[in-house]
């Protein structure tokens, strides 16, 4: 892989607990077939940058109300996919 070093130090800020992925978005991830979801399934790896927390709903609907639309149709929502669940740590609760 590119950069080792940058892999080694997003570990280290996940075992600080400084970077976490929510679970949403780490599946999201290891539905890929490439080498970050392969990294991802590593047990070091997960341990360290799983977020264990399940999130809020409230919450989610909060940041797809403000973030995106109130009135979203069932496609809009498959675009945005799990991307909410990245942009509830920007807008909190």
């Amino acid at each position: 892989s590119r950069v080792p070093q940058f892999w080694d130090w997003l570990v280290n800020l996940g075992q600080a607990g400084r970077v976490k992925i929510p679970q949403e978005i780490y599946e999201e991830v290891l539905a890929g077939d490439d080498n970050l979801a392969s990294w991802l399934r590593e047990d070091f790896v997960k341990d360290a940058l799983l977020l264990e927390e399940e999130a809020e709903q409230s919450v989610v609907a909060r940041v797809i109300e403000e973030g995106y639309a109130s009135d979203l149709t069932d496609d809009e929502i498959d675009i945005i996919g799990r991307d909410p669940f990245l942009n509830i740590l920007c807008i909190g609760a």
